[in-house]
């Protein structure tokens, strides 16, 4: 009879632990989607500044050939 209260006792224990571990499956499975979502947001961010960047460059450029056409440049 002992075994048997030994086998239900670990079984119970089992069955807790196996609801604890899919409840952590489920907290991981949101804290990944959270950290991609993340990535992909500073992601754009970074899309962004390198297209602002590149447009300043742009109208740098365009500026430049603006000044020397009316000799406005320093040099």
């Amino acid at each position: 009879m002992t075994e048997n209260a030994t086998n239900d006792l670990l079984l119970g224990h089992l069955k807790s632990n196996q609801g604890k571990h899919r409840d952590h499956d489920g907290r991981c499975t949101r804290i990944e989607s959270g950290l991609l979502a993340a990535r992909n947001h500073r992601t754009a961010l970074v899309q962004s500044a390198m297209h602002r960047d590149v447009d300043l460059a742009s109208l740098n450029l365009h500026i430049e050939r603006i000044e020397r056409r009316l000799e406005l440049a320093d040099g």
